[in-house]
C-alpha cells in the first residue's frame, strides 16, 4: 500500500485531513499485481481486505455489490491497473480482452509478465478462465519451440503445460533427488489435489491481509538460498495497536516497522486488550499511561529504522520490542480476540509465542553460521534447527544432496511418535554396539535433537538461554504441551542446573564492554520473569518478593538508575490485571528522580500521578507533586512547554504561582513574586510584599494606576488581611483624599467645607504615624520617604485651600494638623510664614 500506514499518519498529524484526499493511492499484492487510483481519494473508514481482492489474472474491487458506491465515489472510481501474469501473453488478445471489458489497454512488459490497463470504475477485471487458455496459447507454442530447439530433443509427446514450467524452480526438490522427473510430479500433484490447491489459495488470500509475502525474522539477515520458499501459514504472534482507543486488534501484531515495509497494513475493530481505566490522584482525571506506553513501542520501533545504528543499539532495541510483544503474547485475552475454540486457545498462544521467539533469536543463529566454513554444513543444520528455521535447513540438506536428512529435519518438532521412532533407532544403534566412528559426529547431534534428547545434542555446546527454552519446547515436550507447562520445565531444569541461567540481554549478548558485575542467579532477564508471572497466574503473586525483582532496572539495563522502559512495562502488567500492587514505590520514585535528573520535571510529575493510592499515606502523591514543583521551579518555568503540560496535567495553579512567588522572593524580583503571591490568593504575603518591597518603588516611579491595581486587586479580601488599614488602604485612602482636595470634577467628593477636609486629612496621617510604627523596621528608607512625600502633598493640598466662608481659626487648625503630620521638619518650615500670618490675623479679629 502506498502511502503506507506510517505515513499516511504522520501526513494526517501535519496536515489534517490529508487522508482525505490522498493521491494516487496504490494497492497490490505480491506476485499478483496493484491499482492506483488515479487523483484524490478518501482513504479513511476503508477495509481494503473486502474490498479490494486481487486472484490469478483477475482484480475484483467492491465484489459484494450491496457496498458498491456510485461511480466516483471510495475506490469506485478511475484507475490504472498492473498484474502480473503467469506465462507469456499474446498482446493483441490482451487488447481484446482489455475492450470487451470497457477497459484500456496501457502496455505489457513480457519480461516482468506485467499487463496494464486503465479502467473508469470497478466491478471484475482481468482474464477468463476460457480467455486464460486462449491467450496464453500463441506464446507458449514459442516457448515450446525454443525449449525443444535448446534441449536437441524431439518434444512432441511432451505436454505444452509440463514445458511451460520453470525447471528451475524444481532443481532442488524431493523428487529430483529420488531420480524422478519434478515436472511429472508435479502435474500428478495438480491433477490429484487441485481442490486442496484452491483450498490453499483461498487460505492465502484471507492471508494477505496481513501479509503479502512470507514475514521476515525479526533481525535477521540475507540468506542466499538455492530456490524460493513456499509460504508458510505462521500462527500470527501480537495483536496490532490501534491508535484509535485502549483496545488492539487481535488478528494482527505490533510489527516492528522495519517488518512492516512494503506489506499491506490493515486496521481491524475487534478488540483486545481490556483495559480497567482508573482516575488518577490529585486530578481525578482518567490515566493514559497505557497509550503512552504504546507510542513509547512506536518509538522503539521507528528508532530500529534509523540508519548507522551501532550493533550493540540495534540487538537492545529489538530486545525491548520482543518484551512488548511477549507481554502481549502471554497476557492478551484470546477469548474474546479470537473466534476459536476454546481448547485450541492455549495451543494458539503457544503458536504465537514460537513464532516470537524464533524471531528473537534468529540474528545468533545468523551470526554463528557467518562464522562457520560453508563446509560445516552439518553445524549449520543444527544452529538452523536451534533457532527452528526449519525450511532453510531442509533446503540446506537438499541442497548438499542429503535427501533422508532434509525428510527428518522437515518433520523436527512434529509428532512424538517420530521422535520415539528416531529414539528407538539410536538405542537400537548403541545397544548393537554400532561402530559410531563411521557417523559423524554432527550427525548424530542432529539425530539425537530430532529424538527429543536435547541434552545430548547440546552436549557441550554453550547456548543462549532463549535458545534453550526453544529447544525444549519445540523438540523435547509435546507439541500439544501449553505455555505454562513449558515455563515450568524449564524452571526446573534451572534449578537442578540442567539449563542455562535466564540472564538479561545486556549480560547474553555481551553489550556491555567495561562488562558486568554479576553471580549466577542474581540477575535475571526480565522476558524470563514475564514467563514466570504467566506461569503463576493462578497464584497470589503480588506476596512474592519476585514482583520487585522483576520491576528492578537490572532485569532491561545495566545501568541500575534507567527506569524508562521497566516502568511503562509495569503500567500496561498492572492495566491489563496481571497483577495488582501498592508496593512498588521505590519504581515511582527511581523513575521520577532520573526524569527529574534529566529536567523533565513534567513527565515527572506524570509518573507521580499515576502512582498506586498508599492507604497509609493518602497525600502521598500531593506532597511529592508540591515538593517537585518548588524545589524544579527554575527549570519547569523556564520551559513553556513544560508548564503548559503540567498545567494539563491538573495540577492546581495556586500550587505553581505559590512555588513562582517563593523562586522570585528568593531571588529578589519583589514585583514578580507579588504577581504569584496574588495568583495563589496568598493575601497576607502579598499585602506584606506590596508594602513593604513594591509600593514606595512604583510611587517613586509615578505609577500611580499600577498601584491602584494592586492595591484594588487586595481590597476585596481586605478581611482576611491584619492591618489592612494601615498597609495598602493607605494608598487606596491617599489617592482619593488628593482627589478631592484637588476638587477634581470626575470625583463625586462628599468633602464640602475646609472642616471636613481638615478632619480626614488628620484622621490620614493619623493613618500614616501608624503604618510606620507598625511596620518599623520591615520598611525600607524609600518607603518612609514615600510616606513623608504623601504627607506633603496632602498638606500643601490642604494650605493652598482658601477655605472661602471659613474662619480664621479653621485655618490655624489646618496648620495645627500639617505641623502633626509625618512631614520633615525642613519641608514643614516652608508653610511656618504662611500660620504665623494667620494667627497674627487671628490675635487681631480676637482684640477688635
Amino acid at each position: 500500500m502506498e502511502p503506507g500506514l506510517a505515513e499516511l499518519t504522520g501526513r494526517e498529524l501535519t496536515d489534517p485531513g490529508y487522508c482525505t484526499r490522498v493521491q494516487n493511492f496504490t494497492v497490490g499484492r505480491f506476485g499478483y499485481g496493484s491499482v492506483r487510483f488515479i487523483g484524490e481519494t478518501d482513504v479513511r473508514w476503508l477495509d481494503l481486505n473486502q474490498i479490494v481482492k486481487f486472484r490469478r489474472h483477475e482484480i475484483v474491487v467492491y465484489e459484494d455489490e450491496t457496498i458498491k458506491p456510485v461511480v466516483g465515489k471510495g475506490l469506485n472510481k478511475a484507475a490504472e491497473v498492473a498484474l502480473v501474469l503467469q506465462k507469456t501473453a499474446s498482446i493483441e488478445k490482451l487488447k481484446l480482452s482489455a475492450e470487451n471489458q470497457e477497459a484500456e489497454f496501457i502496455s505489457f512488459d513480457p519480461h516482468k509478465k506485467e499487463w496494464k490497463f486503465s479502467v473508469q470504475h470497478f466491478s471484475r477485471f482481468g482474464l477468463s478462465d476460457d480467455e486464460d487458455d486462449d491467450v496464453m496459447m500463441d506464446d507458449a507454442d514459442v516457448d515450446v519451440r525454443e525449449q525443444v530447439t535448446m534441449n536437441d530433443s524431439d518434444g512432441s509427446d511432451l505436454d505444452e503445460d509440463r514445458l511451460l514450467t520453470d525447471p528451475r524452480l524444481l532443481s532442488h526438490s524431493l523428487p529430483s533427488h529420488l531420480g524422478l522427473d519434478p515436472v511429472r510430479m508435479k502435474e500428478m500433484r495438480m491433477v490429484m489435489f487441485s481442490t486442496e490447491e484452491e483450498d490453499d489459495d483461498e487460505e492465502l488470500d484471507n492471508l494477505n491481509g496481513t501479509f503479502s509475502h512470507h514475514r521476515p525474522l525479526l533481525g535477521s539477515k540475507t540468506v542466499q538460498r538455492s530456490s524460493p520458499l513456499a509460504i508458510r501459514k505462521t500462527p500470527l504472534a501480537l495483536l496490532e495497536y490501534n491508535p484509535g482507543g485502549f483496545a488492539s486488534s487481535p488478528n494482527g501484531s505490533i510489527l516492528l516497522a522495519q517488518q512492516n515495509k512494503g506489506l499491506p497494513l490493515t486496521v481491524t475493530k475487534v478488540q483486545g486488550f481490556k483495559l480497567e481505566i482508573k482516575e488518577t490522584p490529585v486530578t481525578k482525571s482518567f490515566s493514559k499511561n497505557i497509550v503512552d506506553a504504546g507510542l513509547l513501542m512506536g518509538i522503539i520501533e521507528r528508532q530500529l529504522e534509523v540508519q548507522g545504528l551501532s550493533s550493540s543499539a540495534r540487538v537492545m532495541l529489538m530486545h525491548q520490542v520482543f518484551v512488548w510483544e511477549l507481554i502481549k503474547v502471554l497476557f492478551s485475552s484470546k477469548e474474546s480476540s479470537l473466534d476459536a475454540d476454546v481448547a485450541a486457545l492455549p495451543l494458539i498462544r503457544r503458536a504465537e509465542f514460537s513464532v516470537l521467539l524464533q524471531e528473537s533469536v534468529c540474528h545468533r543463529v545468523q551470526d554463528e553460521i557467518s562464522s562457520l566454513s560453508d563446509s560445516k554444513d552439518l553445524q549449520q543444520l543444527f544452529l538452523l534447527l536451534t533457532g527452528r528455521q526449519i525450511d532453510s535447513a531442509v533446503e540446506l540438506s537438499a541442497s548438499r544432496g542429503d535427501v533422508r536428512l532434509a525428510c527428518l529435519l522437515s518433520q523436527a518438532g512434529g509428532s512424538t511418535v517420530n521422535r520415539m521412532d528416531i529414539d528407538r533407532q539410536l538405542g537400537l544403534w548403541k545397544n548393537n554396539s554400532l561402530d559410531f566412528s563411521f557417523i559423524e559426529k554432527d550427525r548424530i547431534r542432529l539425530f539425537e535433537l530430532l529424538a527429543g534428547n536435547i541434552h545430548g545434542a547440546l552436549g557441550e555446546m554453550n547456548i543462549d538461554w532463549k535458545r534453550f527454552l526453544g529447544l525444549l519446547m519445540w523438540y523435547h515436550l509435546s507439541p500439544a504441551s501449553d505455555l505454562t507447562s513449558i515455563f515450568q520445565t524449564y524452571q526446573r531444569l534451572l534449578e537442578d542446573g540442567r539449563a542455562p541461567y535466564p540472564v538479561p540481554v545486556y549480560i547474553d549478548e555481551e553489550l556491555v564492554k567495561d562488562g558486568v558485575c554479576w553471580t549466577p542467579g542474581n540477575r535475571f532477564d526480565i522476558a524470563y520473569y514475564l514467563m514466570i508471572l504467566h506461569s503463576n497466574e493462578e497464584r497470589d503473586f503480588t506476596k512474592s518478593s519476585m514482583l520487585k525483582t522483576l520491576f528492578s532496572a537490572f532485569a532491561s539495563t545495566h545501568d541500575p538508575l534507567d527506569h524508562h522502559m521497566i516502568w511503562h512495562q509495569r503500567a500496561v502488567l498492572e492495566a491489563v490485571g496481571t497483577f495488582s500492587s501498592d508496593d512498588l514505590h521505590v519504581l515511582d520514585m527511581g523513575f521520577v528522580s532520573q526524569l527529574l535528573t534529566l529536567g523533565h520535571c513534567h513527565w515527572a510529575i506524570y509518573v507521580v500521578l499515576h502512582m498506586s493510592r498508599c492507604d497509609d499515606y493518602p497525600y502521598l502523591q500531593a506532597s511529592v507533586i508540591r515538593e517537585i514543583v518548588f524545589q524544579y521551579c527554575e527549570t519547569w518555568s523556564a520551559q513553556e512547554n513544560q508548564r503548559k503540560f503540567i498545567v494539563e496535567l491538573g495540577v492546581p495553579s495556586a500550587w505553581l504561582h505559590e512555588a513562582l512567588a517563593v523562586y522570585h522572593a528568593y531571588y529578589g524580583n519583589s514585583f514578580k513574586a507579588l504577581e504569584h503571591y496574588l495568583g495563589c490568593a496568598f493575601w497576607q504575603k502579598a499585602h506584606s510584599t506590596f508594602i513593604t518591597s513594591v509600593a514606595h518603588s512604583l510611587f517613586m516611579s509615578g505609577k500611580q494606576s499600577e498601584i491602584l491595581r494592586l492595591a484594588t486587586s487586595m481590597e476585596d479580601h481586605k478581611s482576611e488581611i491584619e492591618n489592612w488599614d494601615l498597609g495598602a488602604g493607605i494608598f487606596i485612602t491617599f489617592y482619593s483624599l488628593k482627589s478631592s482636595l484637588k476638587e477634581d470634577e470626575d470625583t463625586m467628593s462628599e468633602l464640602v467645607s475646609l472642616q471636613d477636609k481638615n478632619d480626614e486629612c488628620r484622621k490620614f496621617f493619623s493613618r500614616l504615624k501608624g503604618s510606620l510604627a507598625f511596620w518599623d523596621n520591615r520598611l525600607p528608607i524609600d518607603a518612609r520617604t514615600v510616606y513623608a512625600k504623601m504627607a506633603e502633598e496632602i498638606s500643601d493640598l490642604l494650605v493652598a485651600d482658601s477655605g472661602e466662608g471659613s474662619s480664621t481659626e479653621v485655618k490655624l487648625e489646618c496648620f495645627n494638623t500639617i505641623f502633626d503630620s509625618p512631614v520633615p521638619q525642613d519641608l514643614l518650615s516652608s508653610h511656618l510664614q504662611s500660620a504665623i500670618s494667620h494667627f497674627t490675623l487671628h490675635l487681631t479679629e480676637a482684640v477688635s
